[in-house]
């Protein structure tokens, strides 16, 4: 199914900070947790399409094998990726897509020093042919750390569900980098050669989000996308940034931890008021 970039899209907010307000335990496995209160993620994610979010992200953030293995649960990729994505169409109501949600999985180091990178794309592709078996419409490869785990679900996802559009989107400090070292501006150059459909930048705040867009935006070859950090912002003043946020390029709109419902209706009138016409790359 084609989700078409060259217009605003505006994701959802929060899903980790939001369900540990509503008794997640922090030490929970988010993706158990949410399977054995389902009413808790449908009432969540309802209150985002009544908000106006166009996207659902499926909440499978940790449910590759390499993470789930953590809480000895890697045997049950498949089931909780499938009954996950299951839930966002429930709560989607017909009214949202639902993105498959890939994440850091802990592996890029061990794979580059051991030369085992194969092993990171095995991890992902296993995770991405569930979620192609439930019929996500997109997939979001978010708060990515490492350049190797990137590259790894992108190919996994070209290899396993082709032809479905693939946002990525980075986490950085104000300085352009990432903890594990990453300059997000070379992020971009690299996942928009992989044939990515937008790249940007999530979990920062909305200041350090606008500094480093403008930095990638006269590289960008594919529309950007802002999900900055909630924390500290009120919801008008979170949505005011939209316009600063489209002169550079965005066209995926949405939040991160501490983002919520009423964040994500100020947004979506935010960018319904810019008017927006398809990404153009600066000249």
């Amino acid at each position: 199914m084609d989700i078409p970039l060259s217009t605003p899209i505006l994701m959802d907010g929060a899903t980790g900070t939001a369900l540990r307000q509503r008794g997640m335990p922090e030490e929970a496995c988010t993706e158990e947790w949410i399977l054995r209160h389902p009413q808790e993620l449908l009432a969540l994610q309802r209150a985002y399409v009544a908000a106006g979010a166009g996207v659902l992200t499926a909440p499978t953030f940790g449910a590759n094998p390499a993470s789930l293995a953590r809480f000895g649960l890697e045997e049950a990729t498949e089931d909780f990726n499938r009954r996950l994505v299951a839930l966002s169409r429930e709560a989607s109501g017909g009214k949202a897509k639902v993105a498959g949600n890939l994440a850091p999985c802990g592996m890029g180091e061990f794979a580059v020093r051991e030369g085992r990178f194969e092993e990171v794309v095995d991890n992902y592709r296993a995770q991405v042919s569930a979620l192609a078996a439930a019929g996500v419409d997109l997939y979001v490869v978010e708060t990515m750390l490492d350049m190797a785990e990137a590259r790894a679900a992108v190919l996994a996802i070209g290899e396993a569900d082709p032809g479905k559009p693939v946002i990525v989107t980075f986490c950085c400090d104000g300085e352009g980098r990432t903890p594990a070292g990453v300059d997000v501006l070379a992020a971009l150059i690299v996942m928009q050669g992989m044939g990515v459909s937008a790249f940007g930048l999530n979990c920062a705040a909305p200041e350090v989000v606008e500094e480093q867009l403008e930095r990638l935006a006269p590289y960008a070859c594919v529309p950007l996308a802002a999900q900055p950090s909630g924390d500290g912002e009120t919801a008008a003043s979170f949505a005011r940034r939209a316009e600063g946020y489209a002169r550079l390029g965005v066209r995926v709109f949405g939040g991160c931890c501490g983002t919520t419902p009423e964040t994500i209706s100020e947004l979506r009138r935010a960018v319904d008021g810019q008017h927006l016409g398809p990404f153009a790359p600066m000249e």
